[in-house]
Formats: C-alpha cells, sequence, structure tokens
C-alpha cells in the first residue's frame, strides 16, 4: 500500500507537469499572436502603477531641477572658457576694467573705473552662474546680506562653491537650480558689506563655509582672465542690439 501511494504521487505529479507544461505554450502563443496594443489594454490598474512607479523612481539627472541635478546651459550662452565650461560672471565686462587693475582679495575684486566707480552698479552690472550650481546660501558675513553662493554641479570644479561677494539685489533662492549664463544677482550699489565702493569679489572655496578651503586667487584669477576677452566682445554686441 505504502509502494502504491508512492507511485500515485508520481502519477499525479507528472501529470500536473504535463498540465503545466501545456498551460505555458497556451500563454506563450497567445503573446505571440496578440497586438502589443491589446496587451497593453489588459493590464490591471494596480500592475499599471506599480509599472511607472519602477520605471520613473531610476536614478537620472537629465532635465531634472532638484539640487544635485545639471540641466542643460542657456541656449544661446555658450562657454567662454574651454577649460572649465565657465562664463565670465559679469554680464557686462565690456564695461569693466581690464584684469591689470583687478585686485587679489580672499578672491579678485572686479569693478569699473579707477577706484571702482559708483555708477558700474545694479542693472548695470549684471551677475551670472559661470556654469550650473545649485543655490546653497545667500548672505555672507562681510560681504553683505544677499551675497549668493552656488555650488557647482559639472565640470573640473564640481563640489566647488564660488561666491558672489558684495552683491545687490540676489534674484534666487536658496535651493534653486540655476544653469550656466543665468542671472542670479547685482553688483551692490554703495557699500555693501565690509567694502568702500561698489565691487564683485568674486572666488571658490571647497570647505563646509565661505571661505574655508578657498581656491589660490591666482588660479582664479588666471581663468577670468583667460574668458575676459571673450566677455568683452560679447558685452559689446548685447549692448548694440
Amino acid at each position: 500500500m505504502r509502494i502504491q501511494r508512492t507511485q500515485n504521487t508520481r502519477n499525479h505529479r507528472s501529470a500536473s507537469h504535463v498540465a503545466a507544461a501545456l498551460a505555458l505554450l497556451i500563454v506563450a502563443s497567445v503573446f505571440a499572436f496578440t497586438p502589443a496594443s491589446s496587451l497593453a489594454s489588459s493590464f490591471s490598474t494596480a500592475a499599471h502603477a506599480a509599472v511607472v512607479a519602477d520605471t520613473t523612481s531610476s536614478d537620472t539627472t537629465d532635465g531634472g531641477t532638484g539640487p544635485g541635478d545639471t540641466p542643460p546651459p542657456i541656449p544661446g550662452v555658450p562657454a567662454m572658457d574651454a577649460s572649465t565650461g565657465w562664463v565670465f560672471p559679469v554680464k557686462q565686462a565690456h564695461q569693466m576694467i581690464g584684469p591689470s587693475s583687478w585686485s587679489l582679495d580672499q578672491g579678485v575684486d572686479l569693478g569699473f573705473g579707477l577706484g571702482f566707480s559708483r555708477s558700474f552698479c545694479g542693472s548695470k552690472a549684471t551677475l551670472v552662474a559661470v556654469d550650473d550650481a545649485v543655490v546653497t546660501k545667500i548672505g555672507i558675513s562681510g560681504f553683505g546680506g544677499q551675497s549668493p553662493v552656488i555650488k557647482l554641479t559639472r565640470g573640473p570644479y564640481k563640489g566647488w562653491s564660488a561666491y558672489y561677494g558684495h552683491s545687490q539685489p540676489t534674484i534666487v533662492r536658496v535651493g534653486q537650480v540655476v544653469k550656466r549664463g543665468q542671472p542670479i544677482s547685482a553688483i551692490g550699489c554703495g557699500i555693501v558689506g565690509m567694502s568702500s565702493a561698489p565691487h564683485l569679489e568674486f572666488g571658490l572655496f571647497k570647505g563646509g563655509y565661505c571661505c574655508s578651503g578657498l581656491l589660490n586667487h591666482n588660479t582664479v584669477v588666471g581663468i577670468l582672465k583667460r574668458m575676459f576677452p571673450t566677455a568683452v566682445a560679447a558685452g559689446r554686441r548685447a549692448a548694440r542690439r
């Protein structure tokens, strides 16, 4: 009897295997000859939602808008420096004094006219993001309550932060993703922070706060000098329009 039960069990299992195989063959033939649109319509709402959730949860930065995502540059704003992919931080560079009159501070002091003229500020001195970045801070001790700090999200200085000292008014907010060439602030009119006249102090740092872990200002000057002639020409073209 024991042997007989075992034999019956084996026969039952064999029959089950045959039935399962036939079922798989039937399902395969249905998928082979049924249009994809009909198959898609046969999905349950819950199954479709699960598929959508799975495909949208993948990690991507293309076209993103959150911190860390890298949007494409603004159309019509090509890089001015091949090694960094940057644009010059001041849009109206054609009205600025040249590199021979720039002064070295923690970063680099940039302005207009001897002694940094008070006429070059506000709408006449738009400050732009040198590259794609995320705004991490507004207001820097000693530089004014509206000076922005942006953390670069691509290029050889990805992860470094650029600060725009003595800026006002600033038109971006903390956490905002900005694109290369996007206006973010202006050189403040009057005295902004610890300064005697309108100007921009631009520099890079990689510390936890501004401005620890500063990039050597001679390196910053070198990058800005390379961009300056192209920036001046671009400013003149824009002024003629």
